[in-house]
C-alpha cells in the first residue's frame, strides 16, 4: 500500500529506534551508515534534535546519545500497559513459552487504524527474507494477526475496512476480491484462530490469535510464523499449542490486565483461512 510519509520525521524517529536498538553512544558516522542517510540530511536532523533537547553531543568523543526527555516522552504510557509489550511481563513469559515450544518465531500486535502494527517478535529460525522489524505497520488483511484482529469488529466494520485496505492499494497483485475477504474474515470470528500465507512476504505463512485479554483498551493478537513449508504441515500442531499455552497463562494475564468481555477462544484455523 503506498503512502507519501515526511521523510524528516520518520528519519528523526529511525535515529531514536537507533538507539534503542544499539543501547550504546553512536558517531555521526555511525548514524548514517546504520540508517543509510544522506549525510547533509543527517547533519541538519542530529543538530535540530540536539537544539530540541532530545539528544546530547560529546564533543570530546564525538557521539551523541539520547537525553533524559526521550525517556521522559514515555514515561507516562506504562500506566496503560504497554510497559507489557517489553522487559519482563505476563505477556513476555508467554511468547517465550510458546517460541520454546513450537521452535518457530512468535510475535504480539495490535490494531492501528487499517493496519496491524508489531509490537514485539521473538525470533526463531528465521530467514532474512522473512523479517518483519518490531515497530512495522501492514494493512490488517495482509497476515493472520491483522485478520483476526478485524474479525473481532462489527461487521459493518469489517466491511468498510476491507473496502478501504483495497481502494488504497496500488499494486493490481495485491488487490483482492473484497466479498471473499469479508467472508474469510466473518468465519473466523467463532473459531478465533486465522491461518495465512503472507502476500508481500514470499514462502512466509502464520497462524494467530487473540489474547483473552485487552491491553490499553486495545485487544491484542499473537502468533506464530515463519516458512510456510514448515507452518502449513504443522499447523494443526501449532494451533493446539498456542491454544493450551494461552489457557495455562491466561489466570496470569487476567490478573495483570482484567478479564476481557469476549467469551474467548474455542476453536482451531480452518484450513481454508488465507
Amino acid at each position: 500500500m503506498a503512502y507519501r510519509p515526511v521523510k524528516s520525521a520518520l528519519r528523526v524517529l529511525d535515529i531514536l529506534r537507533l538507539f534503542s536498538v544499539e543501547k550504546r553512544a553512536l558517531s555521526q558516522s555511525e548514524i548514517i551508515g546504520l540508517l543509510g542517510l544522506p549525510q547533509s540530511s543527517a547533519v541538519f536532523l542530529l543538530r535540530s534534535m540536539i537544539e530540541s533537547g532530545y539528544l546530547t553531543y560529546r564533543r570530546e568523543e564525538r557521539v551523541y546519545f539520547p537525553t533524559p526527555e526521550v525517556l521522559h516522552l514515555g514515561n507516562w504510557l506504562e500506566g496503560f500497559g504497554y510497559d507489557a509489550f517489553f522487559g519482563e511481563s505476563a505477556v513476555s513469559d508467554l511468547m517465550h513459552d510458546i517460541a520454546e515450544r513450537t521452535g518457530e518465531t512468535v510475535s504480539v500486535s495490535s490494531q492501528n487504524d487499517i493496519f496491524v502494527h508489531f509490537h514485539r517478535i521473538i525470533r526463531l529460525n528465521l530467514p532474512s527474507a522473512l523479517r518483519v522489524e518490531e515497530g512495522s505497520v501492514m494493512p490488517l488483511t495482509y497476515s493472520s494477526y491483522g485478520r483476526v484482529l478485524l474479525s473481532r469488529q462489527s461487521p459493518t466494520q469489517i466491511d468498510r475496512v476491507c473496502r478501504l485496505i483495497r481502494a488504497r492499494e496500488t499494486r493490481a497483485d495485491l488487490k483482492f476480491d473484497v466479498d471473499d475477504m469479508i467472508a474469510q474474515i466473518m468465519a473466523m470470528r467463532e473459531s478465533r484462530f486465522c491461518f495465512s500465507y503472507s502476500p508481500i512476504l514470499p514462502n512466509a505463512a502464520s497462524v494467530a490469535t487473540t489474547l483473552p485479554v485487552r491491553i490499553a483498551g486495545r485487544d491484542v493478537a499473537i502468533g506464530v510464523g515463519g516458512p510456510a513449508d514448515r507452518i502449513r504441515p504443522a499447523l494443526d500442531l501449532i494451533a493446539g499449542t498456542l491454544r493450551t499455552t494461552l489457557d495455562r497463562h491466561e489466570p496470569r494475564l487476567i490478573a495483570a490486565f482484567g478479564a476481557s468481555a469476549d467469551p474467548g477462544r474455542s476453536g482451531a484455523p480452518s484450513a481454508r483461512d488465507g
